[in-house]
């Protein structure tokens, strides 16, 4: 039992900080979707380019969490040890 907490507490952190490297892509095309043209103008296109690359950099940097992910749970799950009989 011990085990299956400590891979449901990997499995939660993981899928916590994932969702926390969406969050700013996913806040950004919020943002520029639901501000009007004019709005935007106010705005340079640095500051817009600036964000738009940070966000993408942390919406990317998931897929490595991803990786990280499979080989934390998938591949570190627990196994038995096989016994050699002794004769």
């Amino acid at each position: 039992k011990r085990a299956q907490f400590r891979a449901l507490q990997r499995v939660l952190l993981i899928s916590i900080f994932d969702l926390l490297l969406n969050l700013p892509n996913y806040l950004f095309r919020l943002f520029v979707n639901i501000v009007d043209l004019k709005s935007l103008d106010y705005i340079s296109q640095s500051s817009l380019d600036m964000a738009e690359c940070v966000s993408q950099m942390l919406y990317f940097t998931q897929f490595s969490l991803n990786a990280v992910y499979l080989i934390c749970i998938m591949y570190d799950s627990p196994k038995k040890e096989k016994s050699i009989p002794i004769e």
